[in-house]
């Protein structure tokens, strides 16, 4: 059983986070869950997320091979406000986990938030704040089996017509 490390991504990682991106996103697309699409994530989205040092990516230890990732963030959608989320309130906004399908089922998007948890407590936040589809069992799962609260469902139609028929679950953890 080979352990995982987490390192900060690079430029030379984007090929990795789009292929994992395309496996995750037609694996997601299959189970009927579209909030990952065409328009969303982006190979801009990820290239933002190293330039401003915020992408981070899981290893495999013993084959060196990338096989999760995930922005941690500080960026609050203004639509956490509608559920009683102070968006005012600084703290630390996972976003864009994936896990290699061919890799579920080891622990690792509890063990990416854990480790999220621990760079927010290094940032000096005391609260981390996430959200995801409402028919995204799995990482629904992961967030009530680490100890968030679930503070209600939001639209993020907003961000283009693919979206406006879903509801996201917006979760805050004190820590």
């Amino acid at each position: 059983q080979s352990d995982t490390r987490f390192r900060k991504a690079t430029e030379a990682d984007l090929p990795r986070i789009l292929a994992i991106t395309k496996d995750v996103v037609a694996l997601l697309n299959a189970e009927g869950n579209f909030q990952w699409n065409h328009t969303y994530p982006l190979e801009s989205d990820f290239r933002r997320d190293v330039n401003e040092d915020c992408l981070w990516v899981a290893v495999d230890t013993e084959t060196d091979e990338v096989f999760a990732y995930m922005a941690i963030t500080t960026d609050q959608p203004t639509e956490y406000n509608e559920v009683g989320l102070d968006t005012s309130i600084e703290c630390t906004v996972p976003h864009r986990l994936a896990v290699l399908p061919t890799s579920r089922n080891r622990g690792t998007a509890q063990k990416f938030m854990s480790f999220a948890e621990e760079v927010a407590k290094q940032r000096g936040h005391t609260l981390i704040r996430v959200d995801t589809n409402v028919i995204n069992h799995r990482m629904n799962h992961v967030f009530r089996k680490l100890g968030y609260k679930l503070f209600g469902d939001v639209s993020f139609a907003a961000k283009g017509e693919e979206y406006s028929d879903m509801r996201f679950n917006c979760y805050e953890k004190a820590l």
